[in-house]
Order: C-alpha cells, then sequence, then structure tokens
C-alpha cells in the first residue's frame, strides 16, 4: 500500500520548524510537533482534541510554557534547525498508526495518535492534564471506520512505507543532512 503525507502534515511539519526557532531552540522537539499541530488549527487532530473537551489555545499556552525560551532563533540559522531523536521516533510512530489504520495518507490525527504516546515531557503532561489517552483518540479516529484485519499492513509494510515518506518528507523541507541527525 503506498501511503502519502497530506499537504496538512507537511505544513504542520513547516510550523514545528517555526515553533522551535520561536521557542529559541536548534532542535524541533515533540512539543514543538504539537504546538505546529495547534498552530494549523484547522486539522482531524485539532478537532478530536476539542471533541475530547481541550481548549486548543489553553494547550498552546501550557506548551509554550514548557518549551518558550527568551530568545527565539534568528531566519538566518534556519538551516540549522535539525529533528531531535525523539521527534524523529514520533514522526516514525506518525506513519505506523496510518499504516495500523490502513489509511492510505498521513494526517494530523496520526501525528495526535504518535505524540500521546511520545516520552516527552511537555506532551505527557499536557495529555495528562486533558485527561485524553491513546485509547481515547484512537477510538475517536476509528469511529465509523470498519475495523477489520484486512485494513491493517505488516510490520514489514509499515516500516518500508515509513522510510519512504520520511525521506519525502526530508525533501520537502530541504536538505536531509540539516534536518536529521
Amino acid at each position: 500500500m503506498e501511503m502519502y503525507i497530506s499537504d496538512i502534515l507537511t505544513k504542520i511539519l513547516q510550523y514545528s520548524k517555526d515553533e522551535a526557532m520561536r521557542t529559541g531552540t536548534y532542535q524541533i522537539g515533540p512539543g514543538h510537533l504539537f504546538l505546529g499541530l495547534l498552530r494549523h488549527g484547522d486539522n482531524e487532530a485539532c478537532r478530536m482534541l476539542s471533541e475530547c473537551g481541550a481548549d486548543i489555545a489553553a494547550c498552546k499556552g501550557f506548551l509554550d510554557s514548557r518549551l518558550f525560551k527568551s530568545v527565539g532563533i534568528p531566519y538566518c540559522d534556519e538551516d540549522k534547525i535539525t529533528l531531535s531523536r525523539s521527534a524523529e521516533n514520533v514522526l516514525s510512530m506518525t506513519m505506523l498508526e496510518a499504516s495500523m489504520a490502513g489509511d492510505g495518507e498521513v494526517g494530523a490525527d496520526h501525528l495526535l495518535m504518535a505524540l500521546s504516546k511520545s516520552v516527552c515531557t511537555e506532551c505527557e503532561s499536557l495529555f495528562s492534564m486533558l485527561g485524553v489517552s491513546y485509547r481515547t483518540l484512537s477510538e475517536l479516529h476509528n469511529r465509523g471506520k470498519e475495523n477489520s484485519p484486512e485494513n491493517g499492513h505488516s510490520t514489514e509494510e509499515a516500516v518500508e512505507a515509513i522510510k519512504e515518506e520520511l525521506i519525502s518528507v526530508v525533501e520537502m523541507l530541504g536538505d536531509g543532512s540539516k534536518i536529521f541527525s
């Protein structure tokens, strides 16, 4: 099965880089991925959070309070921004979430579910504060879908799709040597 990264997720990844710079760090972490998702706003993940009773602005404020440093990164240093290992792991999990769901397009909802599994302190704290779990998000995502074993894919197919799509994301965002360390 071929998998594609949605235009929305591509935009969220661009916003995540901006958020890392705005909050004063040269590495995009899971918290920055979450901020990028929230900044986009018009996506399935934000709708899922709202359905769980989350206030999107309050979520952004919570993450900002934990990630913000006093000085942002200047745009002349934009090419020095990289993904942290934990953000790479979250993006791999995002692809795996889409593959396991049998979805051909990887979107913001898959990113949110992957973030809910992240060991990032900011993300764990936010999900705990909201009372939102991976299980809750998974149920919201799967509501209305027929869940049959035929929709899933083998681990090998998922890993291969993850590799191919991450390479595509790197190419979309710029020089891969600058993004993945």
